[in-house]
């Protein structure tokens, strides 16, 4: 037996080699298949036609994974040394604090990767094999290298197949190359070791869909040595890295455990030098320990981040993957995917060339790339109020070839050479009606869009059928590049149309349709039925043809000139037979040209909108794709993402970029066509190692790998590949490019509130920190107690805390350039902030403490009226972290119901510790008279308005 050892640099020659040579290698025959003896040593050998699972960690890992946090394992450590020395209920309250945000973490990321599952979905499920000479019908996984499998239109293609034979075969495989035009395939070519993947015509791969046509070909590869094999591989040798919020939360936790260790160790030192009793000077530095941490922040950032998600689902955004939400507030670049992303993944004719005219449809602003010379914008005898009417910003023009110009004009279906052309368009197509399409008609995009074209100017496929039944057709096919119908008309003559590539079809035809000066253009209102286009055919070419050379400059134009913006061009022409003739020389020769048809994916008409705000945001889109990069750059330029200095690279140049041009290559190209799946981990990893936050959108398989390298990988919903949700991080459930900016609004704002509860939270904590230490210096009684610390950290400061991730963004964020991505969340600002916060707690703390002491010597009393002037404090100043800069006369006081509600229910709790009799033991208060609460918010007041002075003097 042959060598067929799955060697991937071996597959890839199968393209470069004559289908004979590939059957003689893998010892099979182009017509009797396999024996079944060889297919079950093949089986033994190779294993099933499958994907393999990567190892996934069990429950219990991930569980214990959410404990890898460094501020959580100090809460960790804080709760064993509090129950080693006795302080059970300390203890239990900060270990069920950090159970709880471990749960929360789980169950929001609980979500396992299905990528394989969804790939192995995407492989069909049977298939059909010639094996000794019979055709079976087999469950894909039975397939090995070297079988015979028969394809046709409808089939998912089950392996990676050389193709032995082809019969007008075409194969969409956008979701593996993003190629959104169905690919011709040919059996007989022999193609270069380098052809890019989506160039391969010789070959079919697996989890594409034969659009058309029919064939039959070897299999090469299976399982994990298929293209879908390979980009199974490649996500899972892409290890998820951090957001900047989680490197940021681990920077401050390991910043505040260094300094927690270093000043409780230093109070600790100076107790004993000063002959305090080590035991005592042990239970302060836990107190400062505890009072230091804010145990409350992770399950705080954790809660605040699952409210984000929910406000993202709202908007068909769905989050994935928690700490994410943020990340897109940090994005710098948008690495987006063309088809299904930036378009409609759906061909429609946008631009006609009729009577000499270059019309449009509005889809696409055809005026916006016009050049000297080439494309006019008006004409003399266009008028005011012709212009606009479509959305092509162009007047109209009766005859262009006068001034050597072409004229964008608005699109008018009455023109009659403009009827012609879509009648011939419609009638030389295999397209099929359908209910179950949204289009109405199944079959071949191109088309689709034919029809589609046909039937919104009045042209019903149907009756054109019926009133000119077709007789003979020679089909298209990749090689002839053209289609030819033939129809009997009602006065036994033929109808002949043609329809293919320009450069194929202009130089079949000796006549062309022009119009005549002051001639009537328009054809009828109503709509045109066979027999009126059969009659319009013929008074045309009788009256209004002429000699293809005098007319054939405009035609040239208006295809380069389409052709240049990624327009793919069809040609229709025409004749009249006296007789019925099938041979193809005398069918396709002597033709009148009648038109051209311009066809393209168009863009979503909210796209270019969505890439102008997130520009005005600071975040650069790219586009990446695996289609043409003439189409591509001509997208990208219609939605804003190119101007006419932007280059375009494609895949095959990539590879051949030397590392010290990296950042040139990024800084000038914008647009990237012809990529395979490796080339968009490339980009995207050279755009991360420069310091980009990167997110990448895609929906095709071809997109996961890139979708799981970058920051945050974002997923169509609707038409997005399961493979690319289950590798992404955020679901666009509307596939709306304009909700991506959306989310990054909301991740700026997210972002925004959590930096806000850190620094109020920070405040809070080292206020606690900085009036034990200052106590204990100034030998003053022991101030707090751990519980009242706990108390304070754990529930009189997350309820505000809570409440200012509800907070609504800034009026400006979208107008802001993105923050740095080494930025830490803690600037030197905010740092500032906290420290004068902290000060001024202290302070107030410190103050009625000692007013407690000289008024009454009552310690407990004192540390009561410490205690609830240190809550309140905290509770008051909340409300100034609301903004860093606004003060709260500018956004409102009670602004934010859900802070009302918060500081409400935590002045409730303040207010029970110390009032109600059977808690006073527990929290080691006494009750407080209406009098010593009065001064309790006198004092409370100061940190509040201290903050409001700063920022009325830095504002």
């Amino acid at each position: 037996m042959k060598d067929l050892s799955p060697n991937p640099s071996f597959a890839h020659t199968n393209h470069a080699q004559s289908w004979k040579d590939v059957v003689l290698r893998h010892a099979t025959s182009e017509h009797q298949g396999l024996s079944m003896s060889e297919v079950k040593a093949r089986q033994a050998q190779y294993g099933p036609n499958t994907l393999k699972e990567a190892p996934r960690p069990g429950p219990l890992r991930r569980f214990s994974a959410q404990f890898a946090d460094f501020l959580v394992l100090i809460l960790i450590g804080a709760a064993a040394v509090s129950a080693f020395l006795g302080e059970i209920v300390d203890a239990a309250v900060i270990g069920a604090i950090v159970v709880l945000n471990a749960i929360v973490g789980l169950v929001q990321e609980g979500k396992a990767e299905e990528a394989l599952r969804s790939l192995e979905r995407l492989s069909a499920p049977v298939a059909k094999v010639v094996r000794e000479g019979q055709m079976y019908i087999v469950e894909a996984r039975d397939i090995v290298p070297g079988d015979l499998v028969l394809l046709e239109a409808g089939d998912k293609v089950p392996a990676d197949i050389r193709l032995v034979e082809s019969h007008s075969l075409s194969c969409n495989e956008s979701s593996l190359t993003g190629e959104s035009v169905p690919v011709d395939k040919t059996a007989d070519k022999v193609l270069p070791e380098d052809t890019v993947l989506a160039e391969r015509v010789n070959m079919v791969y697996s989890g594409t869909v034969v659009t058309a046509g029919r064939g039959r070909g070897i299999v090469v590869s299976t399982g994990m040595n298929t293209e879908i094999g390979k980009i199974a591989g490649a996500i899972h040798s892409i290890a998820r890295e951090k957001t900047p919020l989680q490197k940021n939360l681990e920077r401050l936790g390991k910043t505040l455990g260094i300094a927690v260790l270093a000043i409780c160790a230093g109070i600790f030192l100076l107790g004993v030098f000063r002959n305090e009793p080590p035991m005592e000077m042990f239970m302060v530095a836990v107190s400062l320990a505890v009072a230091a941490i804010p145990e409350g922040l992770p399950a705080v950032v954790t809660v605040v981040l699952a409210m984000g998600v929910t406000r993202m689902a709202a908007q068909n955004a769905i989050i994935r993957r928690l700490p994410a939400v943020e990340t897109l507030g940090s994005t710098t670049v948008i690495c987006t995917d063309k088809t299904g992303t930036i378009t409609q993944n759906n061909m429609a004719v946008v631009a006609a060339f009729a009577a000499n005219r270059l019309m449009a449809t509005g889809d696409v602003d055809l005026s916006a790339y016009s050049e000297p010379g080439l494309v006019g914008t008006h004409s003399k005898t266009a008028n005011p109020s012709d212009r606009d009417h479509t959305g092509t910003g162009v007047g109209n023009v009766t005859d262009a070839s006068a001034s050597g110009e072409l004229v964008v004009s608005r699109w008018d279906a009455t023109v009659k050479q403009m009827t012609v052309s879509l009648a011939g368009a419609a009638m030389a197509n295999d397209a099929t009606a359908s209910e179950e399409e949204p289009s109405g008609f199944t079959g071949d995009p191109t088309e689709v869009a034919l029809v589609v074209a046909a039937n919104k100017s009045g042209l019903d496929k149907t009756v054109l059928d019926t009133d000119l039944p077709r007789v003979f057709e020679i089909p298209f096919d990749s090689d002839r590049k053209r289609m030819t119908t033939v129809h009997e008309m009602s006065d036994g003559r033929y109808l002949v149309w043609v329809k293919g590539a320009p450069e194929i079809v202009i130089p079949r035809c000796s006549f062309a349709l022009a119009a005549a000066e002051n001639e009537e253009l328009h054809a009828q209102e109503e709509t045109v039925g066979g027999r009126s286009i059969a009659s319009l055919v013929v008074e045309l070419d009788n009256n209004r043809t002429a000699a293809i050379e005098s007319v054939l400059a405009p035609f040239t134009k208006a295809d380069s000139f389409m052709a240049s913006r990624g327009i793919r061009v069809i040609t229709v022409a025409y004749k009249i037979m006296e007789r019925l003739v099938e041979e193809e020389q005398e069918l396709e020769s002597d033709l009148t040209l009648a038109g051209l048809l311009g066809m393209i994916d168009p863009p979503r008409p909210e796209s270019a909108e969505a890439v102008a705000k997130a520009k005005q945001a600071g975040v650069r889109p790219v586009l990446i794709t695996g289609d043409n990069p003439i189409t591509a750059l001509s997208i990208a330029r219609m939605v804003g993402i190119a101007d006419e200095n932007t280059k375009c690279m494609s895949g095959s140049e990539i590879s051949k970029v030397h590392p010290d041009d990296v950042d040139r290559v990024l800084n000038e190209v914008g647009v990237y066509g012809r990529v395979s799946p490796e080339h968009k981990v490339e980009i995207v990893s050279a755009f991360r190692e420069r310091g980009e936050v990167v997110a990448m959108t895609g929906d095709g398989v071809n997109d996961a790998p890139a979708l799981k390298r970058a920051d945050i990988g974002v997923a169509m919903g609707r038409i997005g590949t399961e493979v690319a949700k289950e590798a992404s991080d955020m679901v666009l459930a509307d596939d709306n490019f304009a909700t991506i900016v959306k989310a990054i609004e909301e991740g700026r704002t997210i972002y925004s509130n959590i930096a806000k509860f850190v620094v109020y939270l920070l405040s809070c904590n080292v206020g606690e920190l900085v009036t034990i230490t200052a106590a204990m210096l100034l030998r003053l009684p022991v101030i707090l107690r751990p519980v009242h610390i706990l108390w304070l950290n754990l529930v009189t400061d997350s309820f505000p805390a809570l409440a200012l991730g509800f907070e609504p963004g800034e009026a400006d964020a979208m107008k802001q350039s993105p923050r740095p991505p080494d930025e830490p969340l803690l600037t030197r600002k905010r740092w500032t902030t906290v420290i004068v916060q902290a000060l001024l707690i202290a302070f107030s703390t410190l103050g009625i403490f000692v007013y407690g002491l000289n008024a009454t010597g009552n310690g407990a009393y004192a540390r009561t009226l410490a205690f609830a002037t240190l809550a309140t404090a905290e509770v008051l100043r909340a409300y100034t972290a609301r903004s860093e800069t606004m003060t709260l006369g500018k956004i409102g006081i009670f602004a934010n119901r859900v802070m009302t509600v918060g500081t409400s229910i935590s002045f409730l709790l303040i207010i029970a510790v110390v009032q109600i009799p059977f808690l006073n033991p527990v929290f080691s208060t006494v009750a407080l008279s209406f009098s010593d609460w009065l001064k309790v918010l006198g004092f409370g007041l100061i940190p509040a308005l201290g903050n409001e002075f700063r920022k009325v003097v830095a504002g």
